[in-house]
């Protein structure tokens, strides 16, 4: 990811470093700054409602579990596993074509229909009112964030590395528990997991909306890069979401 400084006049006043930032950086066209948060959030709506179509479409079809099973629903189950990861392998050592059309298309649309196949088979080992509770959390949330993310004053901006570090820590604590099977640790995992990716949808808003406050944003040619992150947000804490509230769940 590659994460452009919003210039400010302190940067001039302070440290002289007007010349290191390119005319880009120093110059933005608000017009252009609007359209893209528009492209960047309908592109990520329409792809987020197409994997929680994909994940309550599974739960309700009544035939989709003996398909999943069968010889071709498993090649599919393997195939979309490595599509995501092909898929991300080619965002993380070839940004470049997320930034050209058509290659930008095909490899979002390849990475967002991999990632609905696989959460649509796990929807289906999920209980119901524990899959649908969490839809409704996550929405809400993320609006919640969304709109949140267009009037804080506060920069998120900078505190990536503590953020980041958090999470790190996680999935550590996290490995170690699988050796100690402790529930009340998992729930404070996933707990904490949500909260961390809630962080997260709020830093890549302001990456995304790009005010004069924020230390960083997205170049206006990477709308889809902007969505597929926010994206992996949200979708990484709906399964937290679905993981707290299955362990807190009574049976």
């Amino acid at each position: 990811m590659i994460m452009y400084p919003v210039y400010d006049n302190t940067i001039e006043n302070n440290n002289n470093n007007f010349n290191n930032y390119s005319s880009f950086d120093q110059i933005e066209d608000k017009r252009l700054r609007k359209k893209f948060v528009r492209k960047t959030l309908f592109t990520f709506s329409l792809t987020l409602f197409t994997t929680l179509g994909f994940c309550i479409g599974f739960k309700n079809i009544p035939t989709i579990d003996t398909f999943v099973k069968s010889e071709l629903g498993e090649a599919l189950y393997i195939l979309s596993l490595s599509t995501t990861f092909f898929t991300m392998f080619v965002c993380l050592c070839c940004e470049d074509l997320l930034r050209k059309t058509p290659s930008k298309y095909i490899i979002y649309s390849l990475f967002v229909l991999a990632i609905s196949y696989s959460l649509g088979i796990t929807s289906l080992y999920i209980k119901s009112n524990v899959l649908y509770i969490s839809i409704i959390v996550t929405t809400g949330t993320t609006t919640s964030l969304i709109l949140y993310s267009f009037i804080a004053t506060t920069d998120f901006t900078e505190y990536y590395t503590y953020i980041f570090a958090v999470f790190m820590s996680l999935i550590l604590i996290g490995i170690i528990n699988i050796f100690f099977h402790n529930t009340i640790i998992q729930i404070i995992i996933s707990g904490g997991g949500a909260l961390v990716f809630a962080c997260f949808i709020v830093f890549d808003m302001q990456m995304i909306i790009g005010k004069k406050h924020i230390k960083y944003k997205y170049s206006i040619d990477d709308f889809i890069l902007a969505a597929m992150s926010l994206y992996l947000d949200v979708i990484n804490m709906f399964l937290y979401i679905i993981q707290f509230l299955t362990l807190t769940s009574s049976d």
